[in-house]
């Protein structure tokens, strides 16, 4: 009975750790942008870390835009310390054509929460 109920454990353990295990994916965007008629230049950059489960179905992520130039401020990287706004979300892959999400977003500066976005989309 001992046997049974350690394979048992163990085999329960393994799962569990199967199930919650996953993949950690840094990655960003760098966006440069001129308005010809305001005669304005930007540049900015967005990281990202998204974390996904190992059956590939479910999804956290968190990003946030960071300002670097603007031709009137100059450098403005130092700005995005007093505070900025983080985008999160969580995804469920119902299917290979149907997808759950909710996000939301956090503002560091006026430290209030953003509009919480439930969606479900379909693919065909």
């Amino acid at each position: 009975m001992k046997n049974i109920l350690s394979a048992t454990a163990v085999a329960l353990t393994f799962a569990a750790s199967t199930a919650f295990a996953g993949t950690i994916d840094v990655s960003g965007t760098v966006d440069s942008e001129y308005m010809v008629d305001a005669e304005t230049t930007t540049l900015s950059v967005t990281p990202e870390v998204t974390w996904t489960n190992t059956l590939q179905d479910f999804e956290l992520s968190a990003k946030s835009k960071l300002s670097i130039y603007d031709n009137v401020n100059g450098f403005t990287f130092d700005d995005n310390l007093d505070g900025s706004v983080i985008d999160l979300a969580a995804t469920y892959d119902m299917t290979t054509s149907v997808e759950l999400s909710v996000g939301t977003s956090y503002d560091w500066n006026a430290g209030e929460r953003g509009d919480i976005k439930l969606k479900a989309s379909w693919s065909f």
